[in-house]
């Protein structure tokens, strides 16, 4: 049998998993304070007046991102020890990414009487296409080592 390379199983649990764990708490923050708003130089309180709702689902989107960071830590840790599900915890990681980005756009986009495409930035929309790629290739690449992760 060949020797399988590491390299992005390395990848993951040295850079990729710890660097989104920082991430998703980070911007769990600035979701969390309205610092999202201030960035741009608008006082969040106008806006949240502006939009009565968007303050609560911006909170609720910053705990979601806390609990992506969880969900991050616990597929790191499980990785790193070939944990039978470790593959599955960064699926479900990346899924709920997905999940969660989108399901806020929409929100957004609702309390704000704006469209769906409205509510993301270029930004947003290659975040999204990565996180799904990342998901296709880390599906494909534990696949073929899944013989490793057994504990």
């Amino acid at each position: 049998m060949a020797e399988r390379g590491m390299g992005w199983y390395k990848f993951l649990i040295n850079f990729a998993l710890p660097l989104g764990v920082v991430w998703n708490i980070a911007f769990g923050v600035i979701a969390v304070t309205g610092y999202a708003y201030k960035m741009y130089d608008v006082d969040p309180t106008l806006i949240y007046a502006l939009y009565p709702g968007l303050q609560t689902v911006d909170i609720i989107y910053g705990v979601a991102l806390f609990l992506l960071a969880a969900v991050g830590i616990a597929a790191r840790f499980m990785l790193a020890k070939y944990m039978r599900l470790g593959p599955i915890a960064l699926y479900a990681l990346y899924f709920l990414v997905i999940v969660v980005e989108i399901v806020y756009a929409a929100l957004v986009a609702h309390l704000t009487e704006s469209s769906f495409i409205e509510a993301f930035s270029i930004q947003n929309i290659i975040w999204l296409v990565a996180q799904f790629v990342c998901l296709v290739v880390s599906f494909v690449y534990f696949r073929k080592r899944s013989d490793m992760f057994i504990h």
